[in-house]
């Protein structure tokens, strides 16, 4: 007697359809929860960022660990930002009094119309030095006509010149955040590491201090996630490997945007290792790439082609430097 063709085929014992069942039963849930678990997720994190930036800082950086970091930014009077020279005065305060010993200011490209920054900047900050780079040098280095500030450049500038034993590359909307000031301030910084962190934007009011405005979750517009290149806002090493790796890449003349990753794997090809810490916090603008990308933040650096090398005079190692004021020069 002939089979059925339907009972032949391979059925599901008791033991497996309990478990096809529970299966199911749980993936449904899983997707109903999923909402939830990521938002408590985002809680958590969020919760670890907001215990973080509670910490007290450092009283004063030049008392501790500090004493061994350059804190390097570049800007120019173009009004980049709202409020932009309020926002860097207040970045450099914070920074210099809990983050590092001294800092170095390089003014890019100075527009002719208006007055240079550093000279009150270098007067209202005494451990403050400046660079102002004149506008033959930006045209003689820049590609792209979009591009006003070439930032790496000028950071380069900075490194070349900083003589504490860690340079700390950032931004002039960037708060270091207390427990990456902590971590400075404890001096347990390793010569062949660089050290990165994870960026939370802030919608910033100039009214309210700093960390007040760090510890208020209602103030945060976005948690970038953890990269392993970094935010590109920034990136903590020693000199000593900044300059065995030769800084950011200058041959690159049309880009601004990623400059700062493709640095992180020149030095992860060159066998440095890598390190994330706390938080940095970062004053939200309208001009931020992160809102919207313009023509003015340059081409996206390519990723390729490395380990690269610079020239031996990078950072305008053999410019001319002319006083301009007390702690700032022009180069040429």
């Amino acid at each position: 007697m002939g089979l059925d063709p339907v009972v032949r085929r391979p059925s599901l014992n008791i033991a497996q359809e309990r478990g096809v069942r529970r299966l199911t039963t749980l993936r449904e849930v899983a997707k109903r929860l999923l909402p939830e678990a990521l938002k408590f997720r985002s809680q958590r994190l969020k919760a670890r960022i907001l215990l973080g930036a509670a910490m007290p800082p450092p009283r004063d950086a030049a008392r501790g660990g500090g004493r061994h970091v350059t804190f390097v930014a570049t800007g120019r009077n173009d009004d980049y930002a709202p409020d932009f020279v309020g926002r860097l005065r207040s970045i450099l305060a914070w920074n210099l009094r809990h983050a590092a010993v001294e800092g170095i200011f390089v003014e890019w490209n100075p527009p002719p119309d208006r007055g240079l920054l550093s000279p009150d900047l270098c007067r209202e900050f005494p451990r403050l030095r400046a660079y102002v780079v004149a506008p033959e040098v930006h045209a003689r280095v820049c590609a792209n006509p979009h591009l006003q500030l070439m930032e790496s450049h000028a950071k380069n500038i900075a490194i070349r010149r900083a003589q504490t034993e860690f340079v700390l590359c950032s931004n002039t909307d960037i708060f270091v955040g207390p427990q990456m000031c902590r971590f400075i301030d404890r001096g347990e910084l390793a010569l062949q590491t660089v050290y990165l962190t994870r960026r939370v934007d802030i919608a910033w009011d100039s009214r309210l201090r700093p960390q007040r405005q760090m510890v208020d979750p209602r103030r945060y517009v976005r948690i970038l996630p953890l990269d392993p290149i970094g935010p590109g806002d920034f990136i903590l090493a020693s000199r000593k490997l900044w300059h065995t790796a030769g800084a950011f890449d200058e041959s690159l003349a049309r880009h601004r945007l990623g400059c700062d990753g493709r640095f992180i794997l020149h030095l992860r090809a060159l066998g440095s290792a890598v390190e994330h810490v706390g938080s940095v916090f970062h004053m939200d603008h309208p001009t931020s790439s992160h809102n919207s990308v313009q023509p003015f933040h340059g081409e996206v650096a390519p990723f390729d082609g490395l380990p690269y090398s610079n020239p031996p005079d990078w950072g305008m190692r053999d410019a001319t430097e002319t006083p301009l004021a007390e702690r700032v020069w022009q180069l040429k």
